[in-house]
C-alpha cells in the first residue's frame, strides 16, 4: 500500500509537468523548385531548322531584305549546359559531322569567306548580281536535339551585318561573335547559309573572316 501511495503521488506531482508537454514536429527541408520548367520554356523558342540542299542554296539568288528578320538569341540559352560539343578551324576544318563549306580563300587562321557575282557587273549595288549565300556551315543533326551555334570573327572592318538563316546579326570589330540557335526535327545533315558581309555605308558585300565555330547540343 505503501508503494502505491508513493507511486500515486508522483503521478499527482508530474502531472502539470506532464499536461504542458507539446509535440513539435520535426522540421522539413523545402526543396527549392526545380530549373527545369525553365529550360524547356526557353527551349520551346528555339526556331526548326528545314533541311535544305546544300547546291540549291549555293545557287540561291533571294532579296534577302524582304525576308529577314533580326537574330534575336535569348541570352538564357547561351549559358545551358551541353551534352556534346562539335568545334571547327582552319587547321582542324572537320569534326563527327560538323564541316565548312564556302567560296572564298582558305589559310591555316581564317576562313575568308568572299561575295559571289552572278552576273554582270555595275557601280550601282544590286542583290540580284550576287549570290545569296557564299558561307555554308553542315552539320549532321539528331531529331528532337536543340543546339546553339557560335562562329567567331577577325578583322571585322567597320561595322555591319551579315544574313544567318535568313536573320540578320550586327557585327563589328568589336562584336566579333554571331550566336544561333536552332532546333531540328530529323536525322541527318542540315546547312546553315551565311550571306557576304555587307558593311554600313558600302556599296557592294564584302568578304569575312571566320576563325572557328562550335556546335553545342544543348542538354
Amino acid at each position: 500500500m505503501k508503494t502505491l501511495s508513493k507511486i500515486l503521488v508522483l503521478a499527482l506531482f508530474l502531472s502539470p509537468f506532464l499536461g504542458q508537454a507539446q509535440f513539435v514536429p520535426k522540421k522539413t527541408k523545402v526543396e527549392k523548385p526545380s530549373n527545369i520548367s525553365t529550360k524547356v520554356s526557353i527551349k520551346n523558342n528555339i526556331p526548326t531548322l528545314k533541311k535544305a540542299d546544300l547546291k540549291t542554296l549555293q545557287s540561291s539568288k533571294v532579296d534577302l531584305s524582304k525576308s529577314t528578320s533580326p537574330l534575336k538569341v535569348d541570352k538564357a540559352l547561351l549559358t545551358l549546359p551541353s551534352r556534346k560539343k562539335y568545334h571547327i578551324t582552319p587547321k582542324n576544318p572537320y569534326d563527327n559531322g560538323l564541316s565548312f563549306s564556302f567560296f572564298g580563300n582558305y589559310s591555316p587562321e581564317a576562313f575568308t569567306v568572299g561575295p559571289r557575282l552572278s552576273g554582270q557587273t555595275s557601280n550601282a549595288y544590286s542583290r540580284n548580281q550576287y549570290y545569296t549565300y557564299s558561307g555554308f556551315i553542315v552539320f549532321n543533326a539528331r531529331a528532337g536535339k536543340q543546339y546553339r551555334v557560335k562562329i567567331e570573327l577577325k578583322d571585322v572592318r567597320g561595322s555591319g551585318k551579315i544574313t544567318i538563316d535568313n536573320q540578320v546579326s550586327s557585327v563589328s570589330n568589336s562584336n566579333r561573335t554571331i550566336n544561333y540557335v536552332f532546333s531540328s526535327v530529323s536525322n541527318g545533315q542540315h546547312v546553315i547559309a551565311l550571306s557576304p558581309y555587307e558593311r554600313n555605308g558600302a556599296i557592294n558585300p564584302e568578304d569575312f573572316k571566320i576563325t572557328s565555330v562550335q556546335i553545342d547540343e544543348l542538354e
